[in-house]
């Protein structure tokens, strides 16, 4: 059986670089990697609220800052984004 080539993508570090603006485009995430075979891209970026507890606030509004583990930039999301 031949080897198969697949990339896992997760939101959260898609999200943080390239970021929307890139991935929005029409293969925008393919052509950003230059890779023209299939992603497998884990849609949610919740379970990345939890385990990096260190670098997020819980808020009472519906939602959670973070700051990026990249480059510590402020971010906020909710749970209907993830």
């Amino acid at each position: 059986m031949p080897a198969r080539q697949i990339v896992l993508a997760s939101a959260y570090h898609v999200f943080l670089r390239p970021g929307i603006e890139i991935i929005n485009k029409p293969d925008g995430l393919h052509k950003f990697m230059s890779w023209d075979k299939p992603i497998l891209y884990r849609m949610r970026r919740g379970y990345q609220v939890f385990s990096l507890a260190l670098f997020r606030k819980m808020l009472m509004i519906g939602g959670w800052n973070f700051s990026a583990h990249i480059d510590g930039l402020k971010h906020f999301s909710t749970p209907e984004e993830c």
